[in-house]
């Protein structure tokens, strides 16, 4: 990957498991272990929150609250 903006297979390929956490935690975890994996590149462009919401069906403060996170930790 170069960088650029995730495409939607990318996206689709995002596994939320069900938990005892929330789904924001369990977005920023799926998020964190494909950068770990070198799957995607840390710094790299993620897809915009709107796009995302909508491509896993959660509410856009979900998405926000978990790339903030991700600020946060340094991804």
């Amino acid at each position: 990957m170069d960088g650029s903006s995730l495409s939607l297979i990318d996206i689709g390929d995002l596994h939320l498991k069900d938990s005892d956490g929330t789904r924001q935690q369990a977005l920023f975890f799926a998020i964190r272990k494909k950068i770990v994996q070198g799957l995607w590149m840390k710094n790299g462009k993620l897809p915009s929150t709107r796009k995302l919401s909508q491509e896993l069906n959660l509410s856009r403060n979900t998405v926000i609250s978990a790339y903030e996170q991700l600020v946060a930790e340094g991804y």
